[in-house]
Formats: C-alpha cells, structure tokens, sequence
C-alpha cells in the first residue's frame, strides 16, 4: 500500500488509471474477442465457471490455511460491510417499491443489485494488484457477508409472495442446503479449519495452487468483458440508471461511512472494502433474475453499471489513495 501511495503522490490520477486501465482493457478484449467471433461465446462460460468454482476458491483456501484464525475472523469487518451493503439495498428496495411500483421479487432484485459487487472478477483483480495476497482475507470476508447474508435476504424476500405462508426465517432456512454447496463457502470453512488445527499445507500442493493463482486474475478479466456480449439497455434507463447510481456511488459512500463509524479494523482492509463495494453487480445477477422472470431486466442492469464503474472505481481509489480516510 505505500508503494501505490508513493507512486500516487507524484503522478496523481494518472497513476490510479495506471492500475485500473490494464483491468479495464483486458475486459475490453473479452468483449470484442467474443464479439468479433474469435473466441466462442460459450466459451466463455466454461472460462467464468473455472475462475469462480476452481480458482477463486483456492486462492481463498490458501489465504486463509496460511493464516492465523485471529487475523482471518475480523468481526468489525464483518459488522462493518454488512452495515454498508445493507443500506443501499434497503433503499434501492423502497424506490422499487414505493417509486416504482414493483412487486416483492422485483424489489429485491433491485436490493441486490446495488449491493452485491463483482468482488471475484472485477473486485479481485484490482485489489490483488493494489495489496496483493494479503487482499484475499477482505475478498473472503466480502464473500461471507455477501453469501451468508444478502443473497439469503433477497432470495427469502422475492420468495414471499410463492411462499407467504412461511415466515422470512422459514425460507431463509430453505437456500441454506444451496449455499452450503456453494464452493466460495466451502473453501471458506476448510480454510478456517486448516488454520484452526494450525496446519502446514504439502509443498506439492502448495504448488499447484500457485500454479492456479496465476491464471485466475487475466482469466477473471476476459470472462468478465465476454459476458457483456448480447446484453442491451432497451427503454429501462430510469431503472437501470437508479441501480448503476446506488452500486457505484451510494455502495462504496454508504461502505466509506460504516467502516468510519465502526472502530477496530485495519485501514488496509478497510480500503479494500470500499473498492469491492465500487465494483459493478457480479455477473450471477442475470441468472438469479431468470428465476423470477426478470433475467432480462438483470442483465440489462450489467452493462451499463460495468462500463461506468471503469470511471468509478478510478475516482474511488484515487481519492482512497490521496486521503487516506481511514489513516
């Protein structure tokens, strides 16, 4: 972190788009790679599901199996973006309800949409080139709020109007048996287990994670712009626009301003939180969306809030790097 500080200090924004240009290009080229019809689109699929099903949840097994349990269980971390995903989805949620006029499972959607980021393809890459390895413990800790938390919140309210004999607590318990399957959380809890009974990792394994933790960030990337292919914006700007303000703007203020008032965590982990919440809504949004008949409306939401988070995310960590908000 203080070599980006330095390097911020003599070149100012310049220097923020030196770390966030290449990030952006590389989607870029996904994009007009598929596109053109040089790679197949549904290649891109396999290449997505590698990254987050193998990659990523190595790279967070091994973060976590190489550390001790008391710097991995940040409960003001936790406490903290939870706070500050909870306050864009709740008023995403009541202008979709009360503005809007939409229905329970259409709100919700909205509610996740301005609060859950694309922390594992565009999230990560960029917090990795700014912190490196050591930015893995937020994206985990990122991951459980958003997994643990505001998925089974969205799911149990746009279940309601399906399921209203059941209470919020009935359906939430319903997804649990999907989440537990989920490989993020399972390479969570393993890597907590390891680090718990203080385990050494076998060198050949070790080896082979290396191995997949080199293809993870560029494979990120280039699936991440790929899958903006064949998505369209239509006539759903005033929608699309007021969920693109709140993931890009209200998320990471809303993130900035928890993580201020809430004592006790390191600035480093602190900053990388406010990065993630910068990041556009994660690429699952379309597939939860077609559940509820408003996949189209979700993947619509994707691109816009994706070409803009480029200026975003720039403005965020070069103000990050240049006040140091959080010392």
């Amino acid at each position: 972190m203080d070599q980006a500080k330095d390097m911020l200090s003599e070149t100012g924004f310049i220097a923020t788009l030196n770390i966030t240009a290449p990030i952006f290009l590389l989607m870029a080229l996904g994009f007009f790679a598929v596109k053109s019809n040089y790679f197949p689109a549904q290649g891109i699929k396999g290449i997505s599901q590698f990254v987050a099903r193998v990659a990523i949840p190595v790279l967070i097994f091994r973060a976590l199996a190489e550390r001790d349990l008391g710097e991995i269980l940040n409960t003001p971390y936790l406490i903290a973006y939870s706070l500050g995903s909870l306050i864009p989805f709740f008023l995403c949620f009541a202008f979709a309800r009360r503005c809007r006029q939409q229905g329970l499972s259409s709100a919700a959607l909205y509610g996740m949409g301005s609060c859950c980021s694309n922390s594992i393809m565009v999230g990560f890459p960029i917090i990795t080139a700014l912190y490196g390895e050591a930015a893995l413990i937020p994206l985990a800790l990122t991951l459980l709020v958003e997994n643990l938390l505001i998925m089974p919140l969205t799911l149990g309210i746009a279940d309601g109007s399906r399921l209203q004999h059941l209470s919020l607590g009935r359906r939430v318990l319903g997804i649990l048996p999907t989440i537990a399957k989920n490989p993020i959380i399972v390479a969570i809890l393993l890597g907590l287990a390891v680090s718990l009974m203080d385990l050494s990792l076998p060198s050949v394994g070790s080896s082979i994670m290396d191995l997949v933790a080199s293809s993870a960030t560029g494979t990120a990337l280039f699936a991440s712009g790929g899958m903006l292919v064949g998505m369209r914006v239509g006539g759903l700007l005033p929608d699309l626009s007021a969920i693109a303000l709140s993931k890009l703007l209200i998320h990471p203020l809303a993130m900035l301003s928890a993580f201020l008032l809430i004592p006790g965590v390191d600035a480093q982990l602190a900053q990388s939180a406010v990065i993630l919440a910068s990041a556009p809504m994660f690429g699952i949004f379309a597939v939860i969306g077609q559940q509820y008949g408003h996949g189209d409306f979700c993947a619509a939401a994707i691109l816009p809030s994706t070409v803009l988070s480029f200026l975003s995310i720039s403005v965020i960590i070069w103000a990050l790097l240049l006040f140091q908000p959080f010392g």
